[in-house]
């Protein structure tokens, strides 16, 4: 069948064949081989609340890449996958993403749904893992190595100005990015709006920098 034929250009390209999608014996050959190649992720195929396979664990792995859920990868497609598919549509939808209407429906996630979540390039933080007061923190860091080499990682967080995440990202060679800009450009677009007025973000930026920064460093 169809995913069947998935399967086996996912494995075929995981150990240099021609993707195919059919078993012949060079392929039989390699899968059968004492160092027999793996898929980089589980082939997707349509998934629901309840159930409980390798998708879901794969689903589970991109939503805590992409900071929508708090370090969860048990398999199974509970409340708490639910609640990570809700974040993403409902950020992806804030900012007027094509993709958005994928994530709709947060109780089914199809096959689309789940390739277009493995081709993003992009990490961020917006769960309050990492900050200063918050007990939790992530329990591994390894979830930054599926990302590409140059994938920016951005934390929303801004106390500490650099989390463990970003110290960890930095590590492994990302750009990082961490909350304080968004904080300040939220607080100007305000300003703004309530004094019916333009504002030098520039200046307004150094200014709040300046007296925020010292602060934000005593907390780490």
């Amino acid at each position: 069948d169809d995913y069947a034929a998935a399967c086996t250009r996912a494995f075929q390209q995981a150990a240099g064949l021609d993707a195919t999608g059919v078993a012949d014996r060079a392929t039989i050959d390699a899968l059968f081989a004492a160092d027999a190649a793996t898929a980089e992720r589980f082939v997707a195929h349509d998934i629901a609340l309840g159930d409980e396979n390798g998708a879901v664990r794969s689903v589970q792995r991109l939503l805590n890449q992409y900071g929508m859920l708090a370090d969860v990868e048990d398999g199974e497609y509970g409340s708490k996958v639910r609640e990570g598919v809700e974040r993403l549509y409902a950020y992806l939808s804030d900012h007027d993403s094509p993709y958005a209407e994928l994530f709709a429906d947060s109780e089914h996630l199809s096959a689309e749904a789940q390739d277009a979540l493995a081709e993003a390039d992009l990490f961020i933080n917006c769960t309050p893992l990492g900050m200063q007061g918050v007990p939790s923190q992530f329990s591994s860091f390894d979830f930054l190595d599926m990302l590409p080499a140059s994938a920016p990682v951005c934390d929303l967080i801004y106390r500490p100005l650099k989390t463990v995440l970003l110290t960890e990202a930095e590590r492994r060679g990302h750009p990082v990015m961490n909350g304080l800009g968004m904080l300040i450009h939220q607080a100007i677009l305000a300003l703004e709006q309530f004094a019916s007025m333009p504002l030098d973000a520039d200046l307004m930026m150094a200014a709040v920098q300046k007296k925020l920064v010292p602060v934000l460093n005593q907390s780490r």
